[in-house]
């Protein structure tokens, strides 16, 4: 059935994320899942999870503006807590980045930190310090 309008599926937010923060924090693993505790604990550097969290299409029906929520593990307190410092650092410094993720390339537009670092432990991971934080992006396909 025809549509009077295009139809624009929205950003494939942890693709995007996972693309994005993994070269940076190298060898740092990202991913979008906690591995089991055993092969965590072989990840004596850390492990950073990405998590979609949300977001909406923008008025101009071109933009949308998504969320990643960032999660910082280690058996160390003080290496997960540098682990999401930096991913916020680099999360938040986007802007003008091309992200190639989903199969297609989408533009960062706009970037900003929305939730600072928080310490909260992970039930399912227990002796992990965990640390959340939260970034959010402007995006758009790069090619309209």
């Amino acid at each position: 059935m025809p549509r009077p309008f295009p139809i624009l599926l929205p950003p494939p937010t942890e693709a995007m994320a996972v693309a994005y923060f993994a070269p940076l924090l190298n060898p740092i693993p990202v991913g979008t899942r906690v591995p089991k505790p055993e092969p965590l604990r072989e990840m004596l550097d850390g492990y950073l999870r990405v998590e979609a969290g949300g977001g909406y299409q923008n008025d101009d029906e071109i933009m949308w503006d998504v969320s990643v929520i960032l999660h910082a593990y280690s058996e160390d307190e003080e290496t997960a807590e540098s682990i999401i410092q930096t991913a916020v650092a680099y999360g938040g410094a986007a802007e003008g980045v091309p992200i190639t993720a989903g199969g297609r390339e989408w533009y960062v537009s706009w970037a900003q930190p929305r939730a600072l670092p928080s310490r909260a432990d992970d039930p399912d991971i227990p002796n992990y310090p965990r640390y959340r934080a939260m970034v959010s992006w402007r995006v758009r396909p790069n090619v309209l």
